[in-house]
């Protein structure tokens, strides 16, 4: 038979974490001198805190702390000097540290060599994941010739004939005349320009009219041709 112990939970990572006794003496403490150290600055650990003994008989625990020894979920601790087999599955509380203990018999140590052996697994490689052996990234694609354009199609970047716009800085280009310009220039006069048209005779006063009749006129009378 042999006893693991596993640090099952405290406030602080430790060097040691797991331990196992098959025979003679282990002493759990905060002193280099102990058989287990526990790392605790804050010491509520003790320098020799309990005392496992193995043998014959089992295993067992001695309470060898000032602050106390406490098994499983207990309120009181197990007292200065006093000592208890140990049982699978236990717990030892020492300050703020537990430990569990796991007592197996030599076919257990067997099987579970066996299969931590066989769960074991070559280390990953840290190198990293090249994708240019990817299936998906290694297959080549061909892209499919471009078609030419058709010779009948006109050009998209055709420019204007030269000296289209020659007679758009001239008065009498027929840019001018448009009605629709935003700056129209009247057409100029055709060769008649000189020809001026007669003057309308005056009209005669207009009897409804606001304006005044002419010095000299005389008003029509009614009825008289």
């Amino acid at each position: 038979m042999s006893l693991l112990l596993t640090l099952e939970h405290g406030p602080r990572t430790q060097a040691v974490r797991q331990t196992r006794l098959d025979e003679g003496e282990l002493v759990i403490g905060r002193s280099a001198d102990a058989g287990w150290q526990i790392d605790d600055p804050d010491m509520f650990v003790s320098r020799a805190h309990c005392r496992i003994t193995g043998g014959p008989d089992g295993y067992f625990v001695i309470d060898t702390s000032s602050s106390g020894l406490f098994i499983n979920d207990s309120d009181s601790p197990l007292g200065a000097g006093t000592s208890v087999r140990l049982q699978n599955g236990m717990r030892l509380r020492l300050g703020d540290y537990i430990v569990c203990v796991d007592l197996q018999t030599p076919a257990a140590q067997a099987s579970a060599g066996s299969q931590s052996f066989t769960e074991r697994s070559p280390p990953a490689s840290r190198a990293p994941v090249s994708i240019g052996r990817d299936d998906f990234f290694s297959a080549s694609v061909e892209e499919e010739p471009r078609r030419p354009r058709p010779a009948d199609l006109p050009n998209p970047f055709e420019q204007p004939v030269p000296g289209a716009f020659g007679r758009a800085n001239q008065r009498s280009s027929p840019a001018f005349d448009d009605p629709f310009s935003l700056d129209p220039v009247s057409t100029p006069a055709p060769n008649g320009a000189g020809y001026s048209e007669p003057r309308r005779a005056p009209d005669a006063a207009d009897p409804f009219s606001f304006d005044p009749v002419p010095f000299g006129a005389s008003e029509p009378v009614p009825g008289q041709p």
